[in-house]
């Protein structure tokens, strides 16, 4: 940086090279390990003899795009769902570390423009389900990803709720709720990703007769068809931390 403009100075191809040689492969290898993409082919593209770096882009996990295409055009297929009994540990860590630098982004572009520019994105269920799996498999509980709903507890159909930056929302389809809800908050996960895990038993029976407006139930919401969203201890105060049975960071679950 020159002391007069204040302004960086370029960095020749050469040098960059040179730099990239010393410590970029230790880099490129830790960044893949962490964000799952293919670590060599980065350091054969950046990584280069000439004298001008390459201008490509590095590939994510899958090679090229006729392999993304073919894959998108059969991922559907009945065959490719409800494989797998829960996500590898260093796929979900992977999942889990991508949505938590989106959102950071999204929040730090607002910060930087001081303006909403938009919704934050909703926690995505193939993460928190498998969080989930992970702590009950921690704390003795069989179960599996491999079922029609969201999670199989012990042979009892389960149903996982998510709160990070928005309500829950209920399916008012009643055949499709679990006979056990698992309530994942998120508020505090951003930075740390810490978890706690709520276990609602009688949920069928007990949070439908709760009354979620001034005027209708969640059982009546759904019985109207509509689509019920709140937040889950926001209604349900009384007793509700007696329902708590996992608190801690999801880097120390998986470690």
């Amino acid at each position: 940086m020159t002391a007069t403009t204040g302004v960086v100075a370029p960095l020749d191809a050469t040098m960059f090279n040179v730099m990239m040689k010393k410590y970029g492969g230790e880099l490129l290898d830790a960044a893949g390990e962490k964000y799952g993409f293919d670590a060599e082919e980065a350091k054969s593209v950046l990584i280069s003899n000439n004298n001008e770096p390459k201008n490509k882009v590095i590939e994510l996990s899958i090679k090229n795009t006729e392999d993304m295409n073919e894959w998108l055009r059969k991922r559907n297929n009945t065959k490719n769902k409800n494989k797998l009994d829960c996500l590898p540990q260093k796929e979900l860590i992977i999942l889990y570390n991508s949505f938590c630098c989106e959102v950071k982004r999204h929040i730090k572009m607002e910060m930087e423009l001081d303006c909403n520019i938009g919704r934050i994105r909703n926690f995505p269920e193939n993460i928190s389900e498998n969080i989930v799996i992970y702590i009950l498999r921690s704390l003795g509980y069989n179960c599996t990803w491999i079922c029609k709903g969201d999670i199989m507890v012990d042979n009892i159909q389960g149903e996982v709720k998510c709160h990070f930056n928005g309500p829950s929302q209920f399916s008012p389809n009643k055949d499709k709720d679990g006979d056990i809800l698992f309530y994942l908050e998120a508020e505090n996960h951003i930075n740390n990703g810490y978890f706690k895990l709520y276990k609602i038993d009688d949920y069928n029976k007990e949070l439908k007769k709760i009354k979620i407006n001034k005027d209708m139930s969640l059982e009546e919401q759904q019985d109207s068809g509509r689509r019920p969203r709140f937040n889950i201890k926001d209604v349900w105060r009384e007793n509700f931390e007696d329902k708590l049975i996992w608190k801690g960071t999801i880097y120390d679950l998986l470690r």
